[in-house]
């Protein structure tokens, strides 16, 4: 062997020891945590007995689990693509959630599980009220029953302290037209905010007179500061016989 392979094994060796001991020293240090968030003393910086400070928040001692609503918004277009739309809420006033984990389960009309979408993540503000989805589904070569909801149960130290936010972005103006053979919604929204604000998820909901659900469409938006801004939003290709006359809007933080 020579000296520069020396040299090289050498280097990786000490590479590879202060790796091994950084590795450690977390594992210590968490079961450390582990052990004294457990041992029904409050110590260490915690703010009550085993929470707060490195442990879990306090509040999650009273953590109202979350609203998942049962009704899922089925769309199916003549192309055979289909959306899919529920909602969820967060009830808890001081807790935020940084990661909720969900998909949609899909049944046949003879009530068999006949696929689940992919597992998506978002997020949840205190007391928020937010729409997810599932958009431009192909491939379902069945007659879809119903349609549930998953919603994976969050960890504890998923859950941080937080305060109830609201999102300060207004429209007006908002019309429905009929062009190139196809409905389009558009409005005027503006962003009332002295700041940025980036991934903002508008949703229009599409509905005839007898508000039968027709169509959907969504968009990821940018405001800058004060930002007011004209958006079109086209919807997927209806029936012919079909006219989208009342809409629902929604505005949120983005769901995906």
């Amino acid at each position: 062997m020579t000296w520069r392979q020396r040299r090289r094994l050498i280097y990786i060796s000490i590479f590879a020891s202060i790796v091994i001991f950084i590795f450690v020293a977390y594992l210590l240090s968490l079961e450390k945590i582990v052990a004294q968030c457990a041992n029904g003393v409050k110590d260490d910086n915690e703010e009550g007995i085993d929470c707060g400070g490195p442990c879990v928040v306090c509040e999650i001692k009273n953590l109202k689990p979350l609203s998942v609503f049962r009704e899922v918004r089925v769309i199916v277009y003549p192309d055979k693509t289909v959306d899919l739309f529920a909602v969820v809420q967060n009830l808890n006033e001081n807790l935020g959630l940084r990661t909720l984990k969900y998909q949609f389960l899909i049944f046949d009309q003879n009530n068999n599980l006949r696929l689940k979408t992919n597992m998506k993540t978002t997020s949840l503000s205190p007391l928020e009220v937010k729409w997810l989805s599932e958009i431009n589904l192909s491939g379902i070569n069945f007659d879809i029953g119903k349609v549930k909801l998953y919603v994976e149960p969050p960890q504890d130290l998923d859950w941080f302290k937080d305060s109830p936010t609201s999102l300060p972005i207004v429209y007006q103006n908002q019309k429905v037209v009929f062009d190139n053979n196809n409905w389009q919604f558009s409005a005027s929204f503006f962003n009332k905010a002295f700041s940025r604000i980036d991934d903002v998820e508008i949703i229009v909901f599409g509905f005839d007179l007898n508000q039968r659900l027709l169509a959907a469409s969504k968009a990821l938006v940018s405001f800058k500061a004060e930002e007011s801004k004209n958006i079109s939003l086209p919807f997927p290709q209806i029936e012919t016989n079909q006219k989208i006359e009342l809409v629902d809007v929604i505005v949120q933080k983005k769901s995906f």
